[in-house]
């Protein structure tokens, strides 16, 4: 146990790192010691026994992979389950004669690292944006769920790239994604939808308030009233032979997601629009920010699939780590320019946040019996 309070605890050095005054210590040095305590992060992640429910599943995927070979097909990997990239990736570990732990140290370094740099496109200050997230995913998604943890990084850095217009590099990093983990994607709609709207959508105030303040609440109401069973209704009238698939799979659960995860998912993004919203001054507007556009539309668009999704707390909680990673990154963005009035009022949320996101991993990683075995932690 008191290994999970430090790594939890180490999470919290990146803002304390952040505060350090920058004329008494030379800005690579504070960037060295957040790249040694991702590092330290990343360690954890590679070097932990079997202690969380996907260990044994990940083995598995790891021996069954087949040797590296230009001849490999996607036969070779139908018996497995698993997502084609990630399992090519398993296939080159093992041709080099590197072990499983090798193969978990490198995704969390590539994860953890590649979710900095594209943060740090957006925002001076990352380690508020990073430890916003890795108080919600550090064990939940990125400890456990390896490969959607790295699939949140290149569903990321297609959103970045779509607000470039760099449209093939977002499809690539999108694919990639999905590839990987094939929740990601879930990315592919929005991307399709934001090269065809986005004259319209850049002109439109209307569009953006009404996408980011009425479309995920009517779907949060019908779910959670309705169990998702509206909203799955439509679907099986226009699609009848998903409804076997859907109601047969894993995923999906009769009761859905509990009444104080859903509470949660409401707060948290309806919590994070409004300082967003609020947070315009003299000298700087939302609307005039294309980057922080394609993120509020990107937040609204997740977050009204994460609600559509409540039936499986399993999807929803997953989704949940793209967009308080995507939310983490749009808050500091607008904390740190407008430098508004309310200021302290929403750093206040911020931190609120932050104790939410405690909450959450107590909840499902040090209650007794979230996880199976402290005393293996590492191999």
């Amino acid at each position: 146990m008191v290994l999970y309070v430090f790594l939890l605890a180490l999470i919290f050095v990146l803002p304390c790192i952040s505060l350090i005054p920058q004329d008494r210590l030379k800005v690579t040095v504070v960037r060295a010691l957040t790249y040694l305590v991702i590092l330290f992060l990343a360690l954890a992640v590679g070097l932990r026994g079997q202690v969380d429910a996907d260990y044994l599943n990940y083995l598995d995927m790891y021996h069954r992979a087949p040797m590296f070979d230009l001849g490999l097909s996607f036969d070779d990997y139908s018996h497995i389950h698993g997502d084609i990239l990630y399992l090519y990736v398993n296939s080159i570990f093992k041709s080099l004669n590197l072990d499983f732990s090798s193969l978990l140290l490198v995704v969390a370094l590539v994860s953890l690292f590649l979710k900095y740099s594209i943060a740090s496109k957006y925002v001076r200050n990352v380690n508020l944006s990073m430890a916003l997230y890795l108080s919600f995913a550090y064990f939940l998604v990125e400890f456990i769920q390896i490969r959607w943890g790295l699939a949140i990084s290149f569903s990321a850095a297609s959103i970045y790239y779509l607000s470039k217009n760099k449209y093939v590099v977002s499809s690539l990093c999108m694919f990639i994604g999905g590839f990987i983990q094939s929740l990601s994607f879930i990315v592919l709609p929005f991307l399709i939808l934001y090269f065809f709207l986005r004259r319209n959508l850049a002109k439109s105030k209307l569009f953006l308030q009404l996408c980011v303040f009425y479309i995920p609440l009517i779907l949060a109401a019908i779910s959670f009233i309705s169990g998702g069973s509206i909203l799955f209704n439509i679907i099986f009238a226009i699609y009848p032979t998903l409804e076997n698939a859907i109601v047969s799979s894993k995923y999906y659960e009769a009761g859905g997601a509990s009444v104080t995860l859903t509470l949660y998912y409401i707060f948290q993004y309806y919590g994070a629009v409004f300082v967003i919203f609020t947070s315009r001054n003299e000298n700087y507007n939302i609307y005039d920010d294309e980057m922080m556009k394609s993120l509020i539309y990107f937040l609204s668009y997740i977050a009204s699939a994460q609600f559509f999704f409540l039936f499986s707390s399993i999807v929803s909680q997953r989704i949940n780590g793209l967009l308080v990673f995507v939310l983490s990154v749009a808050l500091i963005r607008v904390f740190e320019i407008s430098r508004s009035k309310n200021s302290l009022y929403h750093m206040s949320f911020y931190f609120l946040m932050l104790l939410f996101n405690l909450y959450m991993t107590y909840n499902n990683v040090f209650k007794p019996g979230a996880l199976r075995d402290y005393s293996v932690f590492f191999i």
